[in-house]
């Protein structure tokens, strides 16, 4: 029969779970870690226990806690003098000398693994500059290790250093960071995809998915690394389309742009109507945006050329009529551009 006091299976599986992701709990910046600087009295321990008298210092669990912390910076009170100059990059050495001791053996390997997200952190730096120089392949462990590191920043900036460097053979390793709790994550994903060789990579629709992501930033990043596939964007050109209508200005503006980029798309002025909906946007850049893929559709777009009219007329900015006047002057409708004029000149007169 089974001891009553070892674990049941669902009892097994949430405590390997835990040990899984224990450097979290350390390391989380909610976590404050108290290093105690004795450990309760044990005089009156009871006959039927042993008493450890394993130093602090050896032991693999109170090690590898000590090391998360220090290296996160969560211990906030001050640590004993004994354990000032540990270093939290010592721990894999130790464990490898034999030095750390664990009440099971078979947790040495589990923490070693759990720490090695940590351990690599660490070595960030050392890291990117292996990755910069060509040398990636040669840290791939590390590399895969950072790229599950508690930071959201660190995450981010190894997967640009890939992207940058056109680590292609890291492929599998940065699509699934397109699933990441941080949006910056995901939108870095997306542009390291992109630099590396998107169509190469087989995740062109995974990047098509996260245009309908729920973070702003993403949504650009995906709309970009689509728009970089050349001719092969063409066939997702719709559901850039989609993103016209986009809350945010920044979306719609980078819509905007992939699609006068997209030549063989659908003819642009099927999406006249959103694009000139972004005439009257509250951000100069996005306006004039509207006015660039207007322009880019020409006379196939002039059926809005009032509203084209009303910009060049109105618009607080001088750089903004201009480009309203350069997209009035492609439609055709040079009594437009002078009316824009006249009326340019009577303020000029009147001031």
């Amino acid at each position: 029969p089974r001891h009553e006091a070892l674990r049941t299976e669902v009892q097994e599986r949430d405590y390997q779970a835990a040990v899984a992701h224990m450097d979290m709990i350390y390391g989380s910046d909610k976590s404050k870690v108290i290093v105690l600087p004795e450990i309760h009295d044990m005089d009156e321990l009871e006959p039927h226990f042993t008493r450890n008298m394993l130093q602090f210092k050896n032991r693999g669990w109170c090690c590898f806690e000590l090391a998360v912390a220090r290296h996160f910076g969560t211990i906030v009170n001050e640590v004993p003098r004994r354990l000032q100059t540990f270093d939290p990059c010592s721990l894999l050495e130790l464990a490898s000398s034999g030095k750390l001791v664990f009440g099971l053996s078979s947790d040495m390997n589990k923490v070693l693994k759990v720490y090695k997200r940590t351990y690599f952190a660490r070595k960030k730096q050392d890291l990117i500059r292996g990755i910069e120089m060509g040398n990636a392949e040669a840290s791939r462990e590390g590399i895969e290790q950072v790229l599950q590191a508690l930071s959201a920043q660190v995450r981010s900036q190894v997967l640009h250093a890939l992207g940058a460097a056109c680590c292609r053979r890291f492929a599998p390793a940065i699509a699934p960071m397109l699933e990441d709790l941080d949006a910056g994550v995901r939108a870095e994903a997306c542009f390291a995809l992109s630099r590396i060789g998107l169509a190469s990579t087989g995740q062109v629709d995974a990047v098509v998915a996260r245009l309908k992501d729920s973070h702003h930033a993403v949504r650009c990043a995906a709309c970009e690394a689509i728009q970089a596939l050349g001719p092969d964007a063409e066939m997702h050109s719709e559901a850039i389309a989609a993103l016209l209508s986009d809350p945010t200005w920044t979306v719609r503006e980078a819509a905007m742009l992939s699609l006068a980029q997209l030549k063989g798309a659908l003819p642009l002025h099927v999406h006249a109507s959103p694009v000139a909906d972004s005439l009257f946007a509250d951000v100069p850049s996005t306006r004039v945006s509207a006015l660039s893929s207007l322009f880019q559709m020409g006379p196939s777009a002039a059926v809005h050329a009032e509203r084209v009219l009303y910009v060049a007329k109105n618009d607080r900015f001088a750089f903004v009529r201009d480009a309203a006047l350069l997209t009035l002057r492609k439609f055709g409708r040079e009594d437009l551009v002078k009316e824009a004029l006249e009326v340019g000149t009577q303020v000029a007169a009147a001031s």
